[in-house]
């Protein structure tokens, strides 16, 4: 089938247009890449932080056990005549550190609770923006489409009238100018 060059170049025009819109939507996907990225770097910025108080609280529970060995080793140097007064202090001090130990224990069960509750607050909230901007986009989108599929009918309404009017060009007027066996 015989194209002209004008028909050829409205079918190329059609094409790059179209190559240059699928480039666009390419581009769109692509930016979403960088806040996702950032959220993920937040993330384990967060986990971090986790993995610091973890650390510190095991700290101070090693320091509660050192201290707690230090004081048995203490005692047992000094068994001889001071035993029974020695159990005696032994206890209180057992039950001084079951206290500290409760009281720190529930303080720490307190602040791991709120922070609990603040990060999954956080992490609601970041969900929320990142769907909010994540249905933005796609609105966007689907308009940036709609557009374009209604550019491209129109286009394609163009190349079949300039294919109707070439077909009426080659119909009976062009055969007789173009006819040499008369």
């Amino acid at each position: 089938m015989y194209m002209s060059p004008e028909m050829i170049a409205i079918v190329v025009s059609g094409a790059t247009l179209f190559v240059t819109l699928l480039g666009v939507v390419i581009a769109g996907f692509a930016l979403l890449r960088a806040p996702i990225n950032e959220l993920r770097g937040e993330m384990s910025g967060l986990r971090g932080e986790m993995s610091g108080l973890r650390g510190e609280m095991l700290g101070l529970h090693g320091e509660m056990s050192g201290e707690v060995g230090g004081l048995r080793a203490e005692l047992k140097s000094e068994m001889g005549g001071l035993r029974a007064e020695l159990k005696n202090e032994m206890g209180e001090l057992r039950a001084e550190l079951k206290g500290e130990m409760g009281e720190l224990r529930t303080e720490l069960k307190g602040e791991m609770g709120e922070l609990r509750t603040e990060l999954k607050g956080e992490m609601g909230e970041l969900r929320t923006e990142l769907k909010g901007e994540m249905g933005e986009l796609r609105t966007e989108l689907k308009g940036e489409m709609g557009e374009l599929r209604h550019e491209l009918k129109e286009v394609r309404g163009e190349v079949n009238e300039l294919a109707v009017s070439v077909a009426r060009l080659e119909g009976p007027h062009y055969r007789l100018l173009t006819d040499r066996s008369s």
